[in-house]
C-alpha cells in the first residue's frame, strides 16, 4: 500500500502512520499496527544487557533462526528479510 516508510524493521515511533507499508494478514480488518510497533521498537531499541530476553517475547527466536538457516542452505539470492531488503517490500511475516 502507498504511504508509510518502508516496512524494514525500523522503529519509526509510536504513532501508526508509518507503519501502513506492512500489510497485515491477520486481523486486517482491526488496522491495529500496535503489535508491529511494539516488535519493531524492541528490535530496534532494547538494550545489549537484556536484547535476548526482550527480543524473545515478541517473535519465537527458534522459528527465525530457523527461516534464516533454510534461506541459508537454500542459497536463496531471492530479495527480501534475509538479504538486507532495506525498505522491506519483498517480504511478508
Amino acid at each position: 500500500p502507498p504511504g508509510g516508510l518502508g516496512a524494514g524493521l525500523y522503529y519509526h515511533g509510536p504513532y501508526p502512520e508509518p507503519y501502513v507499508r506492512y500489510g497485515k494478514l491477520t486481523n486486517a480488518s482491526q488496522s491495529d499496527c500496535s503489535d508491529v510497533i511494539h516488535l519493531t521498537y524492541v528490535l530496534n531499541n532494547a538494550p545489549d544487557e537484556t536484547y535476548l530476553e526482550q527480543v524473545a517475547e515478541v517473535i519465537d527466536i527458534d522459528q527465525w533462526l530457523r527461516f534464516f538457516g533454510l534461506n541459508a542452505l537454500l542459497s536463496n539470492t531471492e530479495g527480501g528479510l534475509v538479504n538486507g531488503d532495506r525498505q522491506g517490500d519483498d517480504y511478508a511475516m
